[in-house]
């Protein structure tokens, strides 16, 4: 890491799936990279010297602070939440929908079930 480059840096990590589990940790490190330790659930990376949180993100690695002002500044505006949130939902239901059409009805009928009391 570069001293010059607050909120990202080039990706020289090793891949993620190389680094190792630490005993008794939810974090992993790599042999080649003492520096960095990697939370494999969340796919974040400790900068242990500077204490800071990275993520990668293209090819770079971003400074997980700074990303999240940087995003918090440009969804500032309610309206840009409402439109970021609707886009999101959205592609998860056409995600959903295009896997509706895979799925088939069972052939065995369904049982009736009662709805109300009766007499």
């Amino acid at each position: 890491m570069t001293q010059g480059h607050a909120a990202g840096v080039e990706d020289n990590l090793p891949p993620a799936s190389s680094f190792r589990k630490l005993q008794n940790s939810s974090w992993s490190a790599h042999p080649s990279a003492p520096d960095w330790l990697l939370k494999d659930d969340d796919q974040i990376y400790c900068h242990t010297p500077s204490g800071s949180l990275w993520r990668r993100r293209h090819s770079c690695l971003i400074r997980e602070d700074e990303y999240r002002r940087a995003v918090g500044l440009a969804l500032g505006s309610p309206r840009l939440i409402l439109r970021a949130v609707f886009a999101g939902w959205s592609a998860a239901a056409r995600r959903w929908r295009s896997h509706e059409e895979d799925t088939m009805e069972s052939p065995v009928p369904r049982p009736s079930l009662r709805t109300g009391c009766h007499g």
